[in-house]
């Protein structure tokens, strides 16, 4: 009786847990077990949506949960980057910007991972209020576990970060480099300079082609060929283009898994592993509404992984329990960044 009532007790614990409204993640950076030399560290926050860090299923029927911080988030992550020296032989100021920051799961095969997605870039102020970019971090970290792999992610942002900022610590400005300088309001506007040398971003009207990977659509230089859109199904596009085939025109599906995006003269499509959605430009910037699931999603072809970045949200038909996001286009590398959960 005592055992019943104990398992009885767990799973409504887990129940209570499982309707919670928001998951929240902890930092801390008291465990970090290197020097850093930085004594200023300034954290430039770019993420459309700050106050979401991702999604996790919760309890024991999985309900997906969004991860959220309680507290100052950048006041928490600064600490992994300043000295807490009190004397130093040399004062060094560095400013971080944060693109992305997301946390996922996703299930390969019978196990689930966990997904750590960043984009981080440091720059150092050579004096004068010069800065010049020290690296980046522009990855994914995985994380296993064969019982709470949410649990596991969530404690493992740490010891990411912890690593990070060992790394970040060693870094030095090489002498003759001959990358860009910016002042320190040049870098909170980065985003719109870069932009600015990006024909697609910039450019009034997109030239009509198929974009094979980002390369090309961020220059606004497609493969010229005329595409076909069906849309008789509005949950199921699809895009054909005419190939020859001994000297005739044959109308040929476009796969969607091996292009990054196309623009047929009125709309622009992009490309997903699981179909293709209507891509809008906003404010210089690129947005669509994709299907996904939270339960297991996949990799998105948009990325370059192994062809290089990875998603950590992107469409997939695998389970039925399926949402409906916001994505935007990240313009340093092309990644789809979750924004918002629409439905």
């Amino acid at each position: 009786m005592k055992f019943k009532f104990t398992i009885l007790l767990f799973l409504l614990l887990s129940i209570g847990k499982s309707f919670a409204q928001v998951e929240y993640l902890k930092l801390s950076a008291s465990g970090k077990k290197y020097n850093t030399p930085f004594t200023k560290v300034n954290i430039i926050d770019n993420r459309t949506n700050s106050n979401l860090l991702g999604f996790i299923p919760v309890g024991p029927f999985g309900k997906i949960k969004p991860i959220g911080f309680e507290g100052n988030f950048i006041d928490s992550l600064t600490k992994y980057f300043l000295s807490t020296n009190i004397i130093h032989k040399q004062e060094r100021e560095i400013t971080l910007i944060l693109n992305e920051l997301f946390l996922g799961e996703v299930n390969e095969g019978y196990r689930e991972v966990g997904r750590l997605r960043l984009h981080l870039r440091i720059f150092e102020n050579s004096g004068d209020d010069k800065y010049v970019e020290l690296g980046s971090f522009d990855r994914v970290y995985s994380c296993y576990s064969a019982n709470d792999v949410s649990r596991k992610l969530l404690h493992s942002v740490n010891e990411r970060f912890c690593e990070i900022g060992g790394n970040v610590a060693k870094m030095t400005l090489m002498d003759g480099n001959k990358k860009p300088v910016y002042s320190f309001q040049d870098l909170q506007k980065l985003d719109s300079i870069e932009k600015m040398n990006l024909p697609m971003f910039t450019d009034a009207i997109p030239n009509i082609g198929v974009y094979r990977d980002y390369k090309s659509f961020k220059m606004n230089d497609p493969e010229k060929i005329s595409a076909i859109v069906d849309t008789s199904d509005k949950t199921n596009l699809k895009i054909y283009f005419l190939e020859n085939k001994n000297g005739k025109a044959v109308k040929a599906r476009l796969n969607n898994k091996v292009i990054y995006a196309v623009y047929d003269g009125n709309k622009m499509y992009k490309a997903t592993s699981v179909g293709f959605y209507e891509m809008k430009k906003v404010n210089a910037d690129f947005f669509f509404n994709g299907v996904t699931s939270l339960v297991n999603y996949g990799v998105d072809n948009s990325a370059i992984y192994p062809l290089g970045l990875v998603t950590i949200i992107v469409p997939s038909s695998d389970s039925k329990d399926v949402n409906l996001f916001q994505f935007k286009i990240n313009p340093v590398n092309g990644n789809s960044m979750p924004m918002e959960k629409i439905r």
